[in-house]
């Protein structure tokens, strides 16, 4: 009887410290996977950062390329004042009316 005791003693250790061992584990998951998450949320919120600078330098770019656009044709129109008021004529034979309708390259 005494017997029987001591093992049903030492199996119900032997339960109980297996149950602590796994809570133990289990809690070390929970932050572990916790510290994850966190880590993650903040990688999302940096890649967020990054798409809206992101954003702001294609609209940038838009802009400068509208302006270089603008400034080309200032130069275009420039350069035909130019040839008009010394009457040159361009080297390739091509009429401006066919020039403008040449795609551009």
């Amino acid at each position: 009887m005494m017997a029987e005791f001591i093992s049903l003693l030492g199996l119900g250790i032997s339960i109980i410290a297996a149950q602590l061992i796994t809570t133990r584990s289990t809690q070390n998951i929970i932050r572990s996977n916790q510290r994850i998450l966190d880590s993650n949320q903040r990688i999302l919120e940096e890649i967020r950062g990054l798409a809206r600078q992101n954003q702001k330098i294609l609209e940038e770019i838009y802009d400068l390329q509208k302006e270089m656009a603008f400034c080309l044709r200032k130069i275009d129109v420039g350069m035909r004042a130019n040839a008009l008021m010394h009457g040159w004529q361009r080297v390739d034979g091509i009429s401006p009316e066919e020039a403008r309708r040449l795609p551009e390259p």
